[in-house]
Order: C-alpha cells, then sequence, then structure tokens
C-alpha cells in the first residue's frame, strides 16, 4: 500500500510547473504570500478496489488560482492554461500508476472585499494504484 494523494499532489505539481503559467505553483502557499499564484488545494479519496483486490482509489482534487488586478480576465486564462495543462494528460509519480486527470468543474467568484482579489478554482478526478 502507498500514499496515492501524496503521489498524485506531487504529480499534479510538477505537471503545473512544467505547464509554466506564469505564476508561481504551491502546495502549501508561504504565510503572507501575495497573488497571483496557484495552489494544488483540496483532495478527497475513496477506495474502488473489490475487497481484497489490493490499492485502487478514487481521486478528486483542486487546483485554486488566485489573482490580483483590475479584471479577473487574467484568472479566467490562469485557470483554461491550468486545465489545458492537466485534462486528459498523464500524471506521472514514482511507485504510482495515476491515470489521466479529467476536468470536473471550474468556479469563479466576483472580487473579494479588496475589490481587485479573484479566486477560482478547477476540479479533476483520476484514479490511482501502486505501480
Amino acid at each position: 500500500m502507498i500514499d496515492l494523494l501524496s503521489a498524485v499532489q506531487q504529480a499534479v505539481y510538477d505537471a503545473l510547473v512544467a505547464a509554466n503559467i506564469g505564476m508561481p505553483v504551491y502546495t502549501a502557499p508561504p504565510e503572507g504570500m501575495q497573488p497571483p499564484y496557484m495552489v494544488v488545494a483540496d483532495m478527497d479519496n475513496e477506495s474502488e478496489a473489490d475487497k481484497g483486490d489490493g490499492q485502487f482509489e478514487y481521486i478528486t482534487f483542486e487546483v485554486h488560482f488566485w489573482i490580483r488586478g483590475g479584471s479577473r480576465v487574467p484568472l479566467l486564462q490562469a485557470m483554461h492554461a491550468g486545465r489545458v495543462a492537466l485534462d486528459n494528460k498523464p500524471l506521472a509519480a514514482d511507485g504510482a500508476r495515476i491515470e489521466n486527470a479529467r476536468w470536473l468543474k471550474g468556479s469563479v467568484s466576483r472580487a473579494g472585499p479588496d475589490g481587485v482579489t479573484y479566486v477560482g478554482v478547477n476540479q479533476f478526478e483520476t484514479y490511482g494504484q501502486p505501480a
């Protein structure tokens, strides 16, 4: 049995860094980090293995995008680039076999209380098992 959530998190992080979207990628942004940046954020997993058939998991994950500016257009562009980087693309991590991610949905905020900070979320799904 292996830690598939850590494997998927690392694979998603690596794919987003390789896509060179134009903003830093984090799994845990430093305290006080100012936008723009993206975060490999919420993750869930559940067993899809039949009893006694080993480890096979359904995994959902989110990528959060933070932008600050006079318009949310840069947020929409970054979210699209993130979707292109991950949707139906191979994810690779040592010791794990991860299926291509599939984009499920996105959500975009209006400006936050400061009037210039926007947040977007893309949600994906995949399946994983030990290699």
